[in-house]
């Protein structure tokens, strides 16, 4: 079943969200004009709020908040996709894990992530629904390893980066100002609050306007029947979105980003027509800020990764 639903291109959609910097290196009119915030929370005076020692306004914070992270020498990721579909009273329950190593100088990192569908699904298609996949980027030359639908998991290909170095840096920086820049036409406020030793900074998103913003996204539907297409695009709607980041209140290291998105639309399958309703918890943590000394691509993958073929 779940080859027919949309968790690929939302997760695609989800991504693009969450690490808004990744796509917009070439085009400035991919970062619209950020929103003008209120915040409620926090009392201010002349524009300016007391946070435990720190006085600044929210705007103030995200450019320090910023400047701290794209210093970054290194850092490493964990990061969890929790996502689960129901269709006709049949659910599907996947997870998609990924760990990331990066280091800025020389560029390189390694990249490792897997989806697997849990055993409470319904529905079971046994190994087809896991994929995995391992990337090494060293010396300007990547090697990624498939297993699932694109691979066997036995051979690994090589290829020159079609990306310049201070490109990849530019993509793969902890860069907060141009996330939320890039969700600034969907952000009605943003909420700075102290918990403990931690910031937490909180996105209230607009629904509708993220659901426009999905629709208008190349990747939101593939298929090739017109009417799906359109009864997708007619009853797509987004139900809850919440968005926030924790912060070390000392260091300013950001150190999670969490998510937690419900959406729907109507699908005709194996004819029956019904609701598709998908929930998506997303946390990625960042981890081992200017820790990461080395990343070792294994030399029987050096020797034996291939060129790609036609």
């Amino acid at each position: 079943m779940k080859k027919y639903m949309m968790a690929g291109v939302i997760l695609v959609i989800n991504a693009s969200l969450l690490f808004g910097c990744s796509n917009d290196q070439k085009s400035e009119s991919d970062a619209p004009n950020q929103v003008e915030v209120e915040n409620e929370n926090i009392e201010k005076s002349d524009d300016e709020a007391d946070l435990g020692g720190l006085e600044t306004d929210i705007d103030t914070f995200i450019e320090e908040v910023t400047e701290v992270n794209k210093e970054l020498e290194s850092f490493s990721i964990e990061s969890t996709i929790d996502t689960t579909q129901i269709f006709d009273g049949e659910k599907d329950h996947s997870i998609t894990t990924q760990e990331q190593d990066t280091i800025f100088e020389p560029f390189q990192f390694r990249k490792y992530m897997v989806t697997e569908q849990q055993d409470d699904s319904d529905y079971d298609e046994g190994e087809l629904n896991d994929e995995e996949i391992t990337i090494y980027n060293v010396d300007g030359i990547n090697y990624v390893n498939f297993k699932g639908s694109f691979g066997d998991g036995k051979q690994w290909v090589k290829s020159e980066n079609e990306y310049t170095d201070d490109d990849m840096r530019e993509v793969e920086r902890v860069n907060v100002k141009k996330v939320l820049e890039n969700l600034s036409d969907i952000t009605v406020e943003k909420t700075l609050n102290e918990e403990g030793d931690f910031y937490i900074l909180s996105l209230d998103i607009d629904l509708d306007k993220l659901a426009e913003l999905d629709k208008e996204n190349p990747q939101f539907s593939q298929s090739e029947d017109e009417e799906a297409m359109q009864k997708l695009k007619d009853t797509y709607e987004v139900k809850q979105m919440d968005y926030q980041m924790k912060f070390d209140k000392e260091s300013k290291y950001l150190l999670e980003l969490e998510s937690t998105r419900k959406f729907s639309y109507e699908m005709d399958f194996n004819d029956k027509t019904d609701t598709m309703e998908t929930e998506e918890k997303t946390v990625i943590i960042y981890r081992d800020h200017n820790q990461v000394d080395e990343i070792v691509l294994p030399e029987e993958v050096r020797e034996n990764a291939k060129e790609p073929t036609e």
